[in-house]
């Protein structure tokens, strides 16, 4: 599938491997794309996940050490 614009095929994770992929479970994945915080792509009654969504919100949320 490549996106609108762009050569470049774009990788859409299932729900587990994007779990898998930030390190956190399915509940919490579920939860973070209820509240917002990640952005879900929905295919039918899928829910599928780009990588570069992923990414991004792992450098939205990142903390300088300053908790």
């Amino acid at each position: 599938m490549a996106e609108q614009g762009s050569n470049t095929p774009t990788s859409l994770l299932k729900p587990e491997e994007a779990a898998r992929f930030l390190s956190i479970s399915t509940r919490t994945l579920n939860r973070w794309v209820d509240q917002g915080v990640i952005p879900v792509i929905k295919l039918g009654g899928s829910r599928r996940f780009k990588r570069e969504d992923l990414m991004a919100t792992i450098d939205k949320n990142r903390s300088c050490g300053n908790v």
